[in-house]
């Protein structure tokens, strides 16, 4: 392929970016910085950017005007994805999604410490204790210090 074909691949890729998205999508994600700015100073009525965005030519899905409550709902999608893109940018992997649909009655589960069983030294019985029981044991084994005393 010679270089003008790819320039122009490219550059038809790039007319289309952010695959599976209207218009309105792209045009909103490539001017965010700018409606942010604007979002946050003047707080205008979501209608009163539809129809800015109307006089600008830029329409949605199929080609339909957008209404004020799908180009807030957009506006929420295309934040969510630019904060998702920043973070893949930033740490190098995207963030995990939670899970959409729990179940009514699901809370989280509380940690329980892990329990290890080990043999007791000459008595050839076996010894359950937490994690943090056994650091400590061997931490003041190796420090020389004398146990604590429960109380």
């Amino acid at each position: 392929m010679g270089d003008r074909k790819i320039e122009r691949m490219a550059a038809r890729v790039r007319a289309k970016a952010y695959g599976g998205h209207c218009d309105a999508y792209r045009w909103l994600r490539d001017h965010y910085n700018r409606v942010q700015a604007m979002l946050s100073e003047s707080r205008p009525s979501w209608r009163t950017m539809a129809e800015a965005i109307d006089a600008a030519g830029v329409v949605g899905a199929r080609g339909q005007r957008l209404s004020p409550n799908k180009l807030r709902e957009m506006w929420g999608r295309v934040t969510r994805d630019v904060a998702i893109a920043a973070a893949e940018k930033r740490f190098g992997v995207a963030p995990r999604k939670q899970p959409r649909d729990l179940p009514k009655n699901w809370a989280a589960q509380p940690t329980v410490p892990a329990v290890r069983a080990e043999q007791s030294p000459g008595q050839g019985e076996v010894v359950t204790e937490s994690s943090f029981t056994r650091v400590k044991r061997e931490m003041d084994a190796i420090s020389g210090r004398a146990p604590m005393r429960s109380r």
